[in-house]
Formats: structure tokens, C-alpha cells, sequence
């Protein structure tokens, strides 16, 4: 398994985590469920890291795909762009998540206010995960719907 099999592979766990975390958190502040806000916080705690794994790995399978002959930089670019804002914002996302378990295993009830905002928090980094998994999609399906927006690089052995 190389690095760009590896990225495709891993990248699904923010992707589909986040969100998933989201839904736990609208349960717990629904049900008023401490422990519940409890897990879910600490889950998206290690999701915040495993995001940084998922970018550090899609820039080694950068450097592995890029003299195949359909890479194209523009796309490439996108992704990255991308993928940089969602990374920060899972990273963020993961601090606050750090600091709502912190203050919640200290109360009785559920932080609601704090499980209210990282709630907000979540539906950001999932829609930006979401945009940067659009972008990555198109470095090698054209039909998704993006992919002429990107124009192909036009590398200098094609030309004749």
C-alpha cells in the first residue's frame, strides 16, 4: 500500500466521523445526556489529530502521483487549499472539544451552551471536510460536477 492508497483510504475517518460525532452531539443535548456529550467530546478529540494524519499523509501521496500522466496540479492545488482550512478547523474543533470534556466531567448535567457551540463548530469542519473531499474526488473522477471548473495542466511533454 502506498501513500495515495493510504490517504484515499484514511480520509473517509474525518469525513464520516465528524458529522457522526455531530449526530451523537444533538442526541446528548436532546436527551440532556452528560455521559453521552461526555464520549462524544472525547471522541472528536482524537478525530482533530487524525485529520493532520490524513493531511500530512495526502501530501506524501502528492509527491508519489505527481508524474503519473493524468495528474493535474490545478486540481491538486484546490484539494490542498482545501483540505488546509478543514485541517485547521477539525484541529480547533478538537481543542474545544478538549475544553468542553474538561468542564463537562465536572458537572451533574450536560454543558449545554458548550455542547451548543461545539455542535456549531461541527457543521462547519463537516462542511469543509466535505468541500475538500469534493476537490480531492475530482483529481480523479471527472464526473464529478467541479471537474470543469479545473482545467487540465498542460505539461510540457504534451505539447507537440
Amino acid at each position: 500500500m502506498d501513500w495515495a492508497h493510504l490517504h484515499v483510504a484514511l480520509n473517509h475517518i474525518p469525513i464520516i466521523g465528524i458529522p457522526m460525532v455531530g449526530l451523537f452531539l444533538v442526541i446528548a443535548l436532546f436527551h440532556r445526556s452528560r455521559d453521552l456529550a461526555l464520549a462524544a467530546t472525547a471522541v472528536l478529540v482524537l478525530l482533530g489529530p487524525a485529520t493532520l494524519a490524513v493531511k500530512m499523509g495526502g501530501e506524501q501521496a502528492e509527491e508519489a502521483v505527481e508524474g503519473a500522466a493524468w495528474f493535474n496540479e490545478a486540481a491538486v492545488e484546490e484539494h490542498e487549499e482545501a483540505a488546509d482550512l478543514a485541517t485547521i478547523a477539525a484541529l480547533l474543533t478538537a481543542v474545544a472539544a478538549a475544553v468542553v470534556w474538561w468542564r463537562q466531567r465536572a458537572m451533574t448535567e450536560i454543558n449545554r451552551y458548550g455542547v451548543a457551540g461545539l455542535l456549531v463548530m461541527v457543521v462547519i469542519t463537516s462542511a469543509l471536510l466535505g468541500r475538500t473531499a469534493l476537490a480531492g474526488g475530482v483529481i480523479r473522477h471527472d464526473e464529478f460536477g467541479s471537474a470543469s471548473r479545473v482545467a487540465p495542466a498542460v505539461r510540457e511533454d504534451d505539447e507537440h
